[in-house]
């Protein structure tokens, strides 16, 4: 029992309401990345989820409706986390490290998916704030320091960088530059008939369908 009194429709609804803000802005991000930097987008995209995060309780209690444009518009900033993480990655990382930065990155799912549901359990016994809006109270705080981290300690190019050595900036610049192939034109054609690129869409397809599936209902079972 709760105080948001939802059928099963309507949380489903709310479920999907975060992916059909995501193929609206997906398709977009990578060549806004490109144009604008991909850490600015970065910094836009965590900051309006940090903040939707942050108020969805009260947002959720307000209205039904409300909170469901709010979370299309969640899914919206969502879509452009992953093309940005991999244009800013494309200047941080040699090419024999490209592997190893979408594994380290793509960690970061599986870390959260095998701890935030403990964490979420404890803060929802607790009897604080009706326990529940404490998740979203302490990750949308945990998006707010991500932000203040990025800000100052990322940039879009080693060679903007403050942090770094002069050592390990040439070596990305010789690295990148002698194997540097970016283009402004978009091969949409050889995309579009490419068998590898139907490969691991239909791979990502299967993969994020079961997880969201476990991540989004599972704990609606178990309750």
């Amino acid at each position: 029992q709760g105080t948001l009194l939802w059928d099963s429709p309507m949380q489903s609804s709310l479920f999907s309401a975060l992916y059909y803000g995501g193929l609206a802005t997906i398709f977009i991000s990578g060549p806004l990345a490109d144009r604008f930097g991909p850490k600015k987008l970065l910094l836009g995209a965590i900051f309006v989820i940090s903040c939707i995060v942050f108020l969805a309780p009260t947002l959720a209690k307000t209205n039904y409706w409300l909170y469901f444009v709010i979370r299309i518009m969640h899914g919206m900033a969502e879509g452009f986390i992953v093309p940005s993480v991999n244009a800013l990655g494309s200047f941080w990382f040699a090419p024999i490290e490209k592997s190893s930065m979408a594994a380290l990155y793509t960690s970061g799912v599986q870390i959260s998916a095998a701890t935030s549901p403990i964490i979420g359990s404890r803060l929802c016994g607790m009897k604080i704030l009706e326990g529940w809006p404490l998740i979203f109270y302490l990750f949308g705080m945990m998006g707010f320091l991500w932000l203040l981290l990025c800000f100052f300690f990322v940039s879009d190019r080693p060679t903007e960088n403050r942090w770094i050595s002069h050592e390990e900036k040439n070596f990305l610049e010789n690295s990148l530059n002698s194997t540097s192939t970016r283009t402004t034109v978009i091969p949409w054609k050889s995309i579009f008939t490419s068998t590898e690129v139907y490969a691991c869409v239909f791979a990502n397809f299967s993969m994020y369908f079961c997880t969201a599936i476990v991540l989004n209902f599972i704990p609606l079972y178990f309750k």
